[in-house]
This record gives structure tokens, sequence and C-alpha cells, in this order.
């Protein structure tokens, strides 16, 4: 079962099912790398750039780059890294995919991805393509543009591109972390509880009162931040990710039917529901 990046799916009840779905790895990422086809590029700046375009954007896959920005940041990358360096990056990734530049850049030194982020920043609109990012990654449009928004007025648009680029996850930096929680929180919790709404229902086919009852006691908890911060799966020491994790399940086995409870594998105690 797939993950979406910044733990946009809860936490929790991914624990209780990651054994029906094949154990905690990542299996979709597992069949992209394993359809997907490793090639050769030549080691001139024309078929360098075309392999970045390919793995940077497609009209399916979405996400910050378009054909044109996508065309910007290769040659950027070229000039910032060296025509030899792309090519090798190119020819190192364990597999190649359309819409998918993180076995290249994932591979890139930190020197290396500071290069590349300063070069995206001359190919895109910040505040649009992290929203866009956002959006790529799963989250409802209204929810990409708020905590997009929030996130470059604050100074960390540049993680999210990162993310995007080297499949890094920038909530385990605190600070980071913080101003991600503050804006689903804060100015973006109606759209954070359409988030959680809408993932109970479709990703996890839970009924509409149950997930309703779930939302609503999250947004009405004193600890909100608290609890999505556990449900994102954000680190943060200052929260007592155990009591956190407990709360939730209690919400969980209260709003819950007892046949959702046996389907995700949480046991089935008390609930308010038949």
């Amino acid at each position: 079962m797939a993950r979406r990046p910044f733990g946009v799916l809860g936490v929790v009840v991914l624990s209780l099912l990651a054994a029906a779905c094949g154990g905690g790895g990542d299996s979709a990422t597992t069949t992209v790398a394993e359809e997907a086809t490793t090639t050769t590029v030549a080691g001139d700046a024309a078929s360098a750039t075309a392999a970045l375009i390919a793995a940077l954007a497609t009209d399916d896959a979405g996400g910050p780059f378009t054909a044109e920005s996508a065309e910007c940041l290769a040659e950027g990358v070229i000039t910032a890294v060296g025509l030899e360096r792309t090519v090798s990056l190119l020819n190192s990734a364990e597999y190649t995919s359309a819409g998918d530049p993180t076995p290249i850049f994932g591979q890139m030194t930190d020197d290396e991805v500071s290069l590349t982020l300063t070069a995206a920043e001359g190919c895109v609109d910040l505040e649009s393509a992290v929203a866009d990012t956002l959006a790529h990654f799963g989250y409802t449009d209204d929810l990409s543009t708020c905590v997009g928004g929030a996130l470059v007025a604050g100074g960390f648009g540049e993680p999210v591109l990162e993310s995007f680029l080297t499949g890094s996850d920038p909530t385990a930096e605190t600070e980071f972390g913080t101003a991600y929680i503050d804006a689903l929180s804060g100015e973006c919790a109606s759209a954070t509880y359409q988030l959680i709404l809408d993932d109970l229902t479709s990703y996890y086919g839970l009924g509409s009162e149950s997930s309703a009852c779930v939302a609503d006691t999250f947004e009405q908890s004193a600890n909100y931040a608290e609890v999505l911060t556990v449900w994102m799966g954000v680190t943060d020491s200052s929260v007592d990710s155990t009591a956190v994790s407990d709360q939730i399940t209690e919400v969980l086995t209260g709003c819950l039917t007892a046949d959702e409870l046996e389907t995700l594998g949480i046991e089935n105690t008390t609930t308010t529901q038949g």
C-alpha cells in the first residue's frame, strides 16, 4: 500500500493496515521500479536535457514543472553541476520513469541539491510550484493552495520542491514540521478537515457518518495540533506520540462501527455504533 509524502494518510491507521497490504513497505513504489526501464543516456547536452525533461514533467503525473519549466531546470542543472556529472546521475539511476525525478536527483550531494533548487526557483513561480507539488502528492486543491501559500510565506517552499525532486521528507526537520502543522491546524483547518474526511471515506472506505465523527472529534480536540502531528507522521520530540496515538485509537474505536474496526484490524472493545 502506498503512502503519500508528508504523511497525508493517518499513520495510526496505516500501521494497522500494513499487514493487509503486504507488509510495511511501499509496494506501489516497488511496482513502479519493477515496471520502469533503465536507459543509457548519451554524453551530449541534448540527450541529457531530454532525459531530465522526461523525468521532471508529464501531463499525466502532474507536479510543479511544465515541459517549459522542466527544460529550464534541465539546462540549469547541466550548467550548475556540469554535463559529465549530469550524465553520470542519469545513467546511475536504478530506473527511469516519466514524471519521477527521484532516482536521478536523489543521488545528488547536498551542494548539488542546493544548486538545483536555486536553478528551479529561476524557472517556476515558487508559490504555484509548491501548491502543484502538494496536489501531486494527493492533497486537495484547497489544501494545496492554502498550505503551499503558508509554507512559501514562511520561507519553507524550497523543501517541498526538494521533496518532489529527491524523495526527501521535509517534515523530519523541526522548523518545517512546525510550520506545516501550524498551517494545517490554523489557517488551513477547514481544508485539513476535508482532507481527513476524504481519506477516511475514499482511501480507507469508512462510512460517511464514522468518518465525520473522527474528523469532528479530531478538530474539537484541545490538542488538535498534536493530533495532526501524530496523524500526519510529523517528527516532533515535544509531542508525546504514544499518548496521542492512544488518543487517536480511542477516537477511532468510539467512532467506527464494529465491521469498520475489524476491517482496520483494531480490537473491538467499545463502539458507539453498531
